[in-house]
């Protein structure tokens, strides 16, 4: 497990390296590891965006690569609804990770007390065969 402290925008570009290479140094395929990358890389921008900071972990097991993220920020009223994609509207936040919340991968939100809020994703590797997507979904990045 590792850990890095993500506090400004500057800070986004160096996560999604040091989570790639993390995932190709514990020998996840390529893909596996842009998909951490990416996922890593959205978790770090809400960290700036929602929080003014936090910190980002991460950790690969045999079968599954753990990305996690805290902060002090002011959390999320409604977890459920904040999940949800409005209608009409583009994701933004935490809900546009929400759609990691189908198939092989697992999303966690909870709000901390006093303040902040923890999220935890975890992302399937090799382990998985086939099931694991053969690209990375779109994160509504610009595209």
């Amino acid at each position: 497990m590792d850990a890095l402290l993500v506090e400004c925008v500057r800070d986004l570009v160096r996560v999604r390296r040091w989570v790639r290479d993390y995932a190709l140094g514990r020998g996840m395929r390529t893909t596996e590891a842009t998909l951490a990358a990416t996922v890593a890389s959205e978790l770090a921008r809400n960290l700036v965006e929602h929080a003014g900071g936090g910190l980002l972990v991460v950790s690969a097991r045999e079968t599954t690569c753990v990305i996690e993220t805290i902060d002090h920020g002011p959390g999320i009223k409604d977890v459920d609804r904040a999940l949800k994609r409005p209608s009409g509207g583009t994701p933004d936040g935490v809900n546009t990770l929400s759609r990691l919340d189908r198939g092989p991968f697992r999303l966690e939100v909870c709000n901390l007390r006093p303040r902040g809020l923890w999220v935890r994703v975890e992302i399937p590797t090799r382990a998985h065969g086939d099931r694991f997507p053969p690209r990375c979904p779109s994160f509504g990045l610009g595209s």
